[in-house]
């Protein structure tokens, strides 16, 4: 999902993503505008992140609930 979102300087924002829960461990990862890598921010079983920089982030659920266990 895609979100087009302008902040003015000095302003404070975040956004909650969140997705199906009991798929087991959910990994969330964050790629910084004009970057070609990312980063992991959380891997827990919880399936929500709050997040508060711009960017893309995605979320692999791995685990149990999942076909094929991934």
């Amino acid at each position: 999902v895609s979100v087009p979102f302008t902040a003015c300087a000095g302003s404070s924002y975040a956004f909650s993503f969140s997705t199906t829960p009991g798929l087991g461990t959910y990994e969330w990862t964050y790629t910084a505008p004009g970057s070609a890598s990312s980063t992991v921010v959380q891997t827990s079983t919880s399936s929500t992140y709050v997040a508060t920089l711009p960017g893309e982030y995605r979320v692999t659920a791995v685990g149990l609930g999942c076909p094929n266990g991934l």
